[in-house]
């Protein structure tokens, strides 16, 4: 079946769940898929040989990585999702897609090389966070992120130590997908 296809299928069966009363937070997963889908028609790519595998989702003609994310509702210079900073070096194009719960249109709302728009980590940079009144420093080190002594492999990992609940690292220390 080809990509056009399959995301005209996608799309029919999204209208139908929604027709039906389903809630789009429901129909994550659909969306995701939808998504993909779309972003591989808008750079006459095709999908990754693996579902949900590390860091991309589609592959573009000359071979590019390319991670695609799903949002629904969203309005363009609003903040875009985040991405696990540590699949970055799997990736080499971010696109953002843009599904209106309403209708199941979708439309592309970010597409730039992964470097233009994932925040730049690099070895030897200083992270800081005032929590409760209290400054934190975070150093990126070889292997991941070093807070008091510790290193942790991700940036939610040093969140949850100095807060003691979830979040997400690059939330809590400022560092998200730019807007347009």
């Amino acid at each position: 079946m080809s990509i056009q296809s399959r995301l005209n299928q996608y799309q029919a069966l999204y209208r139908d769940e929604r027709a039906d009363g389903a809630p789009a937070g429901e129909l994550v997963g659909l969306s995701r898929r939808m998504g993909e889908l779309f972003a591989a028609l808008h750079v006459g790519g095709s999908m990754a040989d693996k579902v949900n595998q590390p860091g991309f989702d589609v592959v573009g003609v000359a071979g590019e990585r390319i991670s695609v994310k799903t949002v629904q509702g969203m309005a363009k210079g609003k903040d875009v999702p985040g991405f696990n900073l540590r699949m970055a070096h799997l990736v080499d194009r971010v696109i953002v897609v843009c599904l209106d719960p309403a209708t199941a249109e979708l439309s592309i709302i970010h597409d730039e090389a992964a470097a233009d728009f994932l925040p730049r980590l690099n070895i030897g940079v200083r992270l800081e966070r005032e929590y409760k009144g209290i400054m934190h420093e975070v150093d990126v080190v070889e292997g991941g992120f070093s807070h008091h002594g510790t290193t942790y492999q991700s940036l939610s990992e040093v969140a949850r130590a100095i807060t003691g609940g979830h979040w997400s690292g690059p939330r809590f220390f400022g560092l998200k997908g730019r807007s347009s």
